[in-house]
């Protein structure tokens, strides 16, 4: 007894931890029909569903598109407050017609739910009340999926008829559950009269017909989604009605959140053989209704034959023969026209037949055929009237020694986060089992086989590690048959890592200053991937503080290089280089050189700036004044509060306004401004001005 209490409490912990885990949650679907949206909802744990029932549900309706454009405000309407299901007296008229409305009535309101668990003492009446609750709302769930009427009457359905065709909606449903008893998480759907379709046909439907049977199967996976039940539907006759033949709807049993299969299967009765029967298969959907039949199969039954040949000899002859011998009865001649030989390479098929109209009197054959390196043979006799009777198969190996053919075309790429594609062409051998992967650091040894078994497929995706002292990459493979013989390696193909370590930074030597101008001597990076250089400029002082690129130029190759640069007419100036690789990656910066330059009295003015905003033009206006005469160029920058400031445009001397329209509303920008004169000095930038736009 005490084993059991401890059971159970372990189960009862486990089924709190998932709870806490995961909170209970109202699941909603939504079907436009007939100038209305149709409702489905219902929580995903009984004990949610009961207390629901007890609070009642909320409905909320956001219109969120009309006319194919999103409001900017959704607009939010209450369609119902406190929904529950109809009280005990309202359900009595629909439960004398129908069976799913007694079903749900039963589970609300009865005292008692049937369950198969008969034990009795007080743990057991713990489990049997547990038990009893979950049928009673896996019942009532599944008469709602039947009967949309019911659906409503049970508080888990709802019509909206106040919709219009060219809006769409987003429902959201949720308890009037108090959070102390349980949460209960919002169901929510979006749909719209637009989105209404017609149900589509079941496909894929196919049939196994044998003695007085018919096995059906058709595709579930496809429309799990729409329908939730299948009716079946036969004819005896073409000119006959089609009849439905399962009183209940057939459901998928197996459904999990993985590894659910694909089919459905239903077995039917025939009353005799050689008749021909057709059918066809129809879809219920969660709201009840039906859609249209799929593509109608056909077939009859036949009687089985009575017995089945085994073979007793199946002895190899050199390469492509086998001799066979099987026994079969005698008088099982009568009802059969002959015997065929099948083959595959594994005992559970696909069979090709190999030899064909093997008399039905004879119990011997050479066979003559190509064979694979593995071959499960089977002796099948032919029935008059369609049916067959196999033996089971015989494994017959041939010996093979002969290796495949090297691989050709192999071909690999690796990208900047070390990822690596091999593709090679494929071998064309009819016993081929795949290839085997090997790589190394070292082109000549050290290779690990990546591949634990020979994989069938031609594309082969690895990764490495990128910071390593290794820039190579190495890879060869071999090709294997089903007989384990072993081609000889391909060529080694090399790969290179995309390098991703940054150049090293060249390094200022000295500088000259001579007549308002700068000479500056710097020694190059020692790295050979380096391809070119770029010098930057910043003022000291200056608030704000960019880098500004004075010029970009080639490796020259030398050890040392120079240039010389005319800086604006501010004291100090802040000077850095970088070096470019190949590749594109940029070093660090240099260490910065900072030099001062003797003010000049006659310093150049500074260009006023102003700014005007217009909203309505979506526009912000910028407009300066610079009176000083040999103004040659001014150049205009522009920053964000989410953005450094940068360049914006460069103007000639004539012009005096620039026009941006460039932006985004409610967001601070900040302009500058500086001039170029025609002697090449430069002015300070002007002060910086913000302005909300």
């Amino acid at each position: 007894m005490k084993r059991v209490i401890f059971i159970l409490l372990c189960a009862v912990a486990s089924i709190q931890a998932v709870a806490q885990i995961k909170p209970a949650a109202v699941q909603v679907l939504a079907k436009p029909h007939e100038g209305s949206i149709w409702l489905r909802w219902a929580p995903d744990r009984p004990l949610a569903w009961k207390l629901a029932n007890q609070y009642g549900y909320v409905i909320e309706r956001y219109t969120i598109n009309r006319n194919g454009k999103t409001l900017e405000k959704p607009e939010r309407q209450v369609l119902q407050t406190s929904l529950k299901p109809l009280p005990m007296p309202a359900w009595e008229k629909s439960t004398d017609t129908s069976d799913y409305a007694a079903i749900v009535a039963q589970a609300l309101y009865g005292a008692a739910f049937k369950t198969d668990i008969k034990q009795e003492g007080m743990l057991m009446d713990i489990v049997n009340r547990s038990t009893e609750q979950e049928q009673r709302f896996a019942y009532t769930l599944f008469a709602c999926d039947r009967s949309f009427p019911v659906a409503m009457q049970a508080g888990l359905g709802f019509i909206d008829k106040t919709v219009k065709q060219d809006e769409k909606y987003l429902y959201r449903i949720y308890t009037n559950v108090p959070a102390a008893k349980v949460t209960i998480d919002t169901g929510i759907v979006f749909t719209g009269l637009m989105d209404a379709a017609p149900l589509p046909r079941p496909l894929d439907l196919g049939a196994m017909f044998a003695d007085k049977a018919a096995m059906l199967s058709w595709n579930y996976i496809l429309l799990k989604d729409v329908y939730n039940g299948y009716i079946i539907e036969r004819s005896n006759g073409l000119d006959q009605p089609f009849i439905r033949i399962n009183q209940e709807p057939i459901v998928n049993a197996n459904q999990k959140d993985t590894m659910t299969p694909s089919r459905i299967y239903y077995v039917d009765s025939l009353t005799a053989n050689y008749t021909t029967y057709y059918y066809r298969v129809r879809g219920l959907d969660p709201f009840g209704e039906m859609g249209p039949p799929s593509d109608t199969v056909e077939g009859r039954g036949l009687p089985s034959l009575p017995y089945n040949p085994k073979i007793t000899r199946s002895k190899l002859i050199g390469t492509q023969q086998v001799d066979f011998a099987w026994e079969f009865p005698e008088k099982g001649n009568e009802v059969i026209t002959g015997f065929s030989i099948i083959s595959a390479e594994n005992a559970k098929g696909p069979f090709d037949t190999l030899q064909r109209n093997i008399p039905a009197q004879k119990r011997q054959f050479l066979l003559d055929q190509p064979l694979q390196p593995s071959n499960y043979m089977a002796v099948v006799a032919i029935g008059k009237n369609g049916t067959i009777a196999s033996s089971f198969p015989v494994l017959v190996q041939p010996e093979d020694t002969i290796p495949p053919a090297i691989p050709t075309g192999l071909t690999g790429v690796v990208d900047s986060t070390g990822k690596i594609i091999l593709h090679w062409h494929a071998n064309t051998e009819r016993d081929l089992m795949g290839y085997r992967i090997y790589r190394s650091n070292q082109p000549e040894d050290g290779f690990v086989q990546l591949t634990v078994s020979p994989q069938a497929d031609t594309l082969f995706r690895d990764s490495v590690q990128m910071n390593t002292l290794h820039h190579m990459i190495y890879y060869k493979i071999v090709a294997a048959d089903k007989r384990y013989n072993q081609s000889a390696y391909t060529a080694v193909l090399a790969l290179t890592k995309p390098d991703k370590t940054l150049p090293s930074s060249p390094v200022f030597k000295e500088y000259e200053l001579k007549n308002g101008q700068v000479k500056l001597v710097w020694i190059n990076s020692p790295d050979r991937e380096v391809v070119k250089y770029r010098l930057l400029r910043r003022p000291k002082a200056q608030v704000v503080a960019m880098w500004e690129l004075v010029k970009e130029f080639s490796n020259s190759g030398a050890a040392i290089d120079s240039l010389t640069d005319t800086p604006p007419q501010e004291t100090a100036f802040s000077y850095t280089l970088q070096a470019v690789a190949e590749n594109g990656l940029l070093s660090d910066y240099s260490p910065v050189l900072t030099i001062t330059i003797p003010t000049d009295a006659n310093a150049i003015a500074v260009p006023q700036l102003k700014a005007s905003v217009d909203r309505e033009s979506k526009q912000i206006t910028l407009s300066w004044k610079f009176e000083t005469k040999g103004a040659k160029q001014f150049v205009l920058y522009k920053g964000s509060d989410t953005n450094p400031i940068s360049l914006l445009q460069t103007l000639d001397a004539g012009k005096k306004q620039f026009v941006d329209t460039q932006l985004e509303i409610n967001k601070e920008y900040q302009y500058t401004i500086k001039v170029i004169m025609e002697n090449g000095r430069q002015s300070r930038y002007a002060p910086v001005i913000k302005v909300m736009y």
